[in-house]
C-alpha cells in the first residue's frame, strides 16, 4: 500500500507513508481515524473516496466476477472528485448569491414539497448486472422529517419499468403500515406514473391492476386558455376534465373559474363527479384537490374531503370556495394564462361482508343429552331411565324449575318418576328442551305421527313450554280432516288451545250438509257428546256464528 508507481493510485501515498507503517499493527478503521486530524479536509476525502472506490472494485470482482483496472478505478475517483467540488462551488455560489440579496438566483425549479397534512414518499428503483432489480423508497412528512422506508430485492427481473411499478406499489404498503392515509408519490419515472394514473395496461399491467385494486390514484388536470373560460357567461366558463380511473371507478374533475352562486361569484370552485357507466356504481371515497406550481416556487394550494358518491345522480362533490379568483390571478398557480389541478382519490373500502356461521349451542346440548355426562337427574318413564341435567330443565320450563328448585320440591330430587306419558312422548319433550327442536318422526306413519304431536301437545302444556306447544298446534292445523276434526277440537279444548281450536270451527263451518251428517256419525263426534257436552255447546254456537252469513243452518238439529 505505501509503493505508488502504479499509474492507478489517485493518491500519493508516499506522503504519508510513516503513517502507513506506524499503523500496521491496527485495524482499517482505527488508522483512518489517525489520519483525520493529520490531513487536511481536501486529502482526506480523496483518501477516503480512493478506499471505497478499491473497495467497491474488490467486492465486484468477488461476488459479481466484474474486473475493473486500476485506472478505471482511477478515472472514477477523479470523476467523482470532480463532481463533488462542482456541487461545493454552486452550493456556495447559490448562499452567497442569497446573501448578497439576488432574487434571481432562483433555481427555474426546486423540488415540490407535499401538500398540508399530507407526507410525501420517494421512489426509485434500478437494475443491476446479473443480480436483478431493486426497489427502495423512503417516506418524509410535510417538514421533512424522516417516518419511515423500505428497500427490497426483485431477484431475476431486469425490466426497469415494471420495477419502477412495483416500487410504486411496496410505496402504498409502505403508507398502510405507516398509517398514513394523504401522500404524495414522487418517482423519476414518468411512464410508470403514467401507466398508474392512466390504467395503462402494458407489459406492467399486471401490477398496475394491483395498485389500483388498492383504491389510490391521482389525476393531473391542466387548463389553457383561463382567461377565455373566465370570460363566458354561465355554465359555458366550466371546464371538465377528461374521464379517468381509479380503483375501477371512472372520475372527472370540473373548474369553474366563476362561482355559480351569487354568494361565491368571486370565487373559483373544483369539483369531484363520479363518471362510472355502471348505474348502481356507489362508492365512498377521499379526495385532495390541489392548484399546483409547475415551477415548484409555491407549496400547492389544497383542500381535501370525504364524500359517498352514486353515479346515477348529477351530484358533485368539491368546494364551492377553493380560492377567491383574484388571489388566484395574483399568484404564481397561473402562468402564461394556464393553471394545473391535481387530484389524488383514495377509495375508502367498506368492511367486506363476512358470513357468521350459524348458532350450534343447540347441536352442543344435544351432545350433551345424548352423552349424558354431568346429568345430575333421572327420570323414570314406564320403566325407561332419561338421565337429565336440572339447570338446563329449569332453564327452559317454568314447571321443571319448580320441581327442582322451588321450596316445595321432593327431598329426592335426582330420581324422579313421571306418571301419565309415554316414554317416546318424554323422550321428544327432553330432545325439544336440549335442542330447541322436534325429533325426527320419519319412520311413522301418518296417524302415528299426528297422535304424537298430540301427545307432545298435551306434554308441552302440562310443563309450560309455549313455544313446543305453538309448533304442535301448527302441524295439527295443517293435518286437519274430516275423520279427524272433531276429536282434534277436543284436544285443543281440554288443553286450551285457542288457535287450534279456531281452526277446527272453521273446518267444521265449510261442512256442507252431507259432510256434516258423516261428522256426526263419527265416534269422535259421539265421544265428544259424552265426555264434554260444553265443549260440544261451544262447537255449535261458534260454527252456528260463522254459517249464518251463509244463510245456512247445518247445525239446527245436531242435538238430540
Amino acid at each position: 500500500m505505501g509503493r505508488t508507481e502504479c499509474p492507478g493510485s489517485p493518491f500519493k501515498y508516499h506522503n504519508h507513508f510513516q503513517y502507513t507503517i506506524l499503523s500496521l499493527g491496527r485495524k482499517a478503521k482505527q488508522w483512518l481515524f489517525t489520519l483525520i486530524e493529520s490531513l487536511s479536509h481536501e486529502q482526506f476525502v480523496l483518501l477516503a473516496v480512493t478506499l471505497w472506490a478499491i473497495w467497491t472494485a474488490r467486492r465486484k470482482a468477488i461476488h459479481e466476477q466484474i474486473f475493473q483496472t486500476p485506472q478505471a478505478t482511477h478515472l472514477f475517483v477523479r470523476n467523482f472528485i470532480q463532481e463533488l467540488n462542482v456541487l461545493t462551488d454552486s452550493r456556495a455560489r447559490r448562499i452567497s448569491e442569497r446573501a448578497a440579496g439576488d432574487q434571481d438566483a432562483r433555481q427555474p425549479f426546486c423540488q415540490k414539497a407535499p401538500p398540508e397534512g399530507c407526507a410525501k414518499i420517494h421512489v426509485d428503483a434500478g437494475v443491476r448486472a446479473r443480480r436483478g432489480g431493486s426497489a427502495a423508497a423512503v417516506c418524509r412528512d410535510q417538514n421533512g422529517n424522516y417516518l419511515g422506508s423500505l428497500a427490497l430485492v426483485i431477484a431475476g427481473l431486469k425490466d426497469p419499468l415494471i420495477l419502477e411499478t412495483i416500487a410504486c406499489r411496496e410505496t402504498l404498503a409502505l403508507a398502510e403500515d405507516l398509517n398514513l392515509h394523504n401522500v404524495a408519490i414522487a418517482s423519476d419515472s414518468k411512464q410508470a406514473i403514467s401507466d398508474i394514473n392512466k390504467t395503462s395496461l402494458g407489459k406492467n399491467g399486471l401490477v398496475v391492476k394491483e395498485i389500483l385494486r388498492r383504491g389510490w390514484g391521482s389525476h393531473v388536470f391542466e387548463i389553457s386558455g383561463y382567461s377565455q373560460h373566465r370570460d363566458r357567461v354561465g355554465d359555458l366558463n366550466a371546464v371538465a376534465s377528461a374521464v379517468f380511473a381509479v380503483g375501477g371507478y371512472d372520475w372527472q374533475i370540473v373548474f369553474c373559474p366563476v362561482g355559480i352562486l351569487d354568494r361565491v361569484k368571486d370565487y373559483v370552485q373544483v369539483f369531484l363527479l363520479l363518471r362510472s357507466k355502471d348505474k348502481d356504481a356507489r362508492v365512498r371515497a377521499s379526495f385532495q384537490l390541489s392548484l399546483v406550481d409547475v415551477a415548484g416556487c409555491s407549496p400547492p394550494h389544497t383542500m381535501t374531503g370525504t364524500q359517498g358518491y352514486d353515479s346515477g345522480s348529477k351530484f358533485f362533490s368539491g368546494f364551492l370556495e377553493f380560492m377567491e379568483r383574484s388571489e388566484l390571478e395574483a399568484s404564481l398557480y397561473l402562468r402564461d394564462d394556464r393553471l394545473t389541478i391535481e387530484c389524488v382519490i383514495t377509495i375508502a373500502e367498506d368492511a367486506k361482508p363476512f358470513k357468521v356461521p350459524p348458532s350450534d349451542i343447540t347441536e352442543h346440548l344435544g351432545k350433551l343429552l345424548r352423552g349424558k355426562e354431568g346429568a345430575d337427574v333421572v327420570f323414570e318413564v314406564q320403566g325407561e331411565a332419561f338421565p337429565a341435567h336440572k339447570v338446563v330443565l329449569a332453564m327452559r320450563s317454568p314447571v321443571f324449575k319448580a320441581e327442582l328448585y322451588g321450596a316445595r320440591r321432593e327431598k329426592n330430587t335426582s330420581h324422579i318418576t313421571i306418571a301419565d306419558m309415554q316414554p317416546a312422548v318424554f323422550e321428544g319433550l327432553l330432545h325439544f328442551i336440549y335442542t330447541d327442536s322436534l325429533p325426527a318422526m320419519d319412520d311413522l306413519s301418518q296417524d302415528d305421527y299426528q297422535e304424537t304431536i298430540r301427545h307432545l301437545l298435551v306434554a308441552a302444556d302440562r310443563y309450560a313450554m309455549e313455544r313446543l306447544k305453538i309448533i304442535c298446534e301448527s302441524i295439527l292445523c295443517e293435518n286437519i280432516d274430516a275423520k279427524t276434526v272433531v276429536t282434534t277440537f277436543a284436544w285443543a279444548y281440554q288443553h286450551h288451545c285457542d288457535r287450534l281450536n279456531d281452526a277446527c270451527i272453521q273446518f267444521i263451518a265449510s261442512f256442507s250438509t252431507m259432510e256434516t251428517i258423516d261428522m256426526m256419525a263419527s265416534q269422535g263426534y259421539a265421544e265428544l257428546k259424552a265426555k264434554c257436552p260444553l265443549a260440544l255447546v261451544e262447537l255449535l254456537q261458534k260454527t252456528s256464528r260463522l254459517v249464518e252469513s251463509k244463510s245456512s243452518a247445518h247445525f239446527g238439529g245436531l242435538v238430540t
